[in-house]
């Protein structure tokens, strides 16, 4: 069981403050909306890979490429420390 310490940040099962997983689905869905003018959300999440947990004070980057000849979209988030997430959205 996870304790929300305030909004999008939970306590890991080791008790240490990081983004969940389910957040940074959320923001890669919503900003690809936004920004690549899809239509609703993806009929599917694939290769999706949580590599390294994301502290409250990391300043991150989130990369969005659309492959080409098909509707994925392919997210990954980064920081200085490296990729912490990635997945591939179909629509």
């Amino acid at each position: 069981m996870s304790t929300v310490i305030y909004p999008h940040i939970e306590l890991s099962a080791n008790g240490e403050p990081v983004l969940a997983g389910v957040v940074q689905v959320r923001w890669a869905v919503e900003i690809a909306r936004r920004l690549m003018h899809t239509a609703g959300g993806p009929g599917s999440i694939r290769q999706l890979k949580f590599k390294s947990p994301i502290r409250p004070e990391a300043l991150l980057d989130l990369t969005l490429t659309r492959s080409e000849g098909t509707s994925a979209i392919a997210f990954a988030f980064r920081s200085a420390s490296g990729e912490h997430s990635s997945g591939r959205l179909h629509y």
